[in-house]
């Protein structure tokens, strides 16, 4: 009986590791993934503004 009390615990705790080391990467790829959307919306703002800049100085030659 003992002897299965044991093979219990260590299968839980291999389990409970397993299950952490799943959480682990997961966080992981979530903080990957921010980082990734944080890039992207740099990237988008900086393309944005660099078009309004063009249409504003395309606006200001049709004035001339």
């Amino acid at each position: 009986m003992k002897i299965l009390n044991e093979a219990e615990i260590d299968h839980k705790n291999k389990y409970e590791e397993s299950i952490k080391a799943f959480a682990d990467k997961l966080e992981e790829k979530i903080e990957f993934l921010k980082g990734k959307a944080s890039e992207v919306e740099s990237s988008a703002k900086e393309s944005y503004d660099n078009r309004i800049e063009l249409l504003k100085e395309k606006k200001e030659a049709f004035k001339k």
